[in-house]
């Protein structure tokens, strides 16, 4: 009987040990590549669990948003101090600066686009499921490829 109380203890230790070890909160960095051009800005929408279902058609819903100016066709945005869990970007270049993404006659982008984990779906939005990234660490790096 004592040996089951000696591991529970070493365990309830290791636990508390690891829970003061971990960072309160973590910094996510997007860097966005293959811009078409410098025109406009870059619009980053985060999301995370709680608003999957507006992923990725509602970028009202996100939880942040990040603006960011366009050099060399490539731009960078951070999240700072986001508590641990699930997320997903989005990112539009939006060229004319009008604050929505432009669609063609049939609905589809006229303005660059792209997603986190470089999912490109074919005659559909891409989901949350396909793009969400577990965030456990301090610092964070994604890479996110435009889709022109």
């Amino acid at each position: 009987m004592k040996k089951i109380y000696l591991i529970i203890a070493v365990l309830f230790l290791i636990f508390r040990f690891n829970t003061f070890c971990l960072p309160s909160s973590s910094d996510i960095t997007v860097n966005i590549e293959n811009i078409e051009s410098n025109d406009g800005n870059i619009r980053v929408h985060l999301y995370d669990e709680s608003v999957k279902k507006y992923f990725p058609s509602n970028s009202d819903k996100a939880i942040k948003l990040e603006i960011s100016k366009i050099s060399d066709n490539k731009a960078v945005v951070t999240f700072k101090n986001l508590p641990y869990g699930k997320y997903a970007v989005t990112v539009h270049h939006d060229k004319n600066l009008n604050i929505k993404m432009d669609k063609t006659f049939f609905g589809f982008p006229a303005e660059g686009w792209g997603v986190s984990n470089n999912i490109k779906p074919i005659m559909r939005l891409p989901k949350f499921s396909e793009c969400f990234f577990d965030d456990f660490k301090k610092t964070i790096s994604i890479k996110i490829s435009m889709n022109n």
